[in-house]
């Protein structure tokens, strides 16, 4: 589905990638991945080329919670995935 409204079309494009690691692990990979689009997603809320860490805290909560999925056959490996992200 769409997102909308609280976002603008640009953070709505951002928020509307999906990053899938189908062997996640520890969970390196998503965590490069979140990351980068949460500095992207940052800069396009604050307007500033380096966001200050609250903006790319935040961002980077928003990302998790719309655009990143990992799966991994080691149940350890998915908790530890959690945790770091």
């Amino acid at each position: 589905s769409p997102l909308t409204a609280p976002y603008s079309p640009e953070e709505a494009a951002i928020l509307s990638i999906k990053v899938l690691d189908f062997a996640s692990g520890s969970g390196h990979m998503l965590i490069g991945a979140g990351r980068r689009l949460a500095r992207h997603l940052a800069r396009i809320r604050t307007g500033d080329d380096e966001p200050a860490p609250d903006a790319l805290r935040s961002a980077l909560r928003e990302v998790v919670r719309h655009c990143l999925y990992g799966v991994d056959l080691n149940d350890m490996a998915v908790e530890l995935c959690k945790v770091a992200l």
